[in-house]
């Protein structure tokens, strides 16, 4: 599934897309920089072309459990998300 990631304007009802991912850890890894430069992931969109549904992207933080690095875990490139193993 292709997720398509964009960074919200809610001041100007705006969403300017900034990446695309066509598997689960490419999305993941993007919002790993992400939060690692943002603080948090409330200005980030998830949307899925496919189905046309966007998704809640601090559920998505809450179920990978992703958070900002350390220093040292970003020059190790250490991922701090894991995806859910399917039931």
């Amino acid at each position: 599934m292709t997720i398509e990631i964009y960074l919200l304007d809610r001041s100007k009802h705006t969403a300017g897309r900034i990446g695309v991912a066509d598997y689960d850890e490419g999305v993941m890894e993007i919002l790993q920089y992400l939060i690692d430069g943002m603080g948090n992931l409330d200005d980030v969109g998830l949307y899925s072309p496919d189905n046309d549904r966007w998704f809640n992207t601090a559920k998505v933080a809450q179920i990978t459990g992703i958070r900002k690095r350390t220093f040292d875990e970003r020059l190790a490139n250490v991922p701090t998300w894991k995806l859910p193993v399917p039931a």
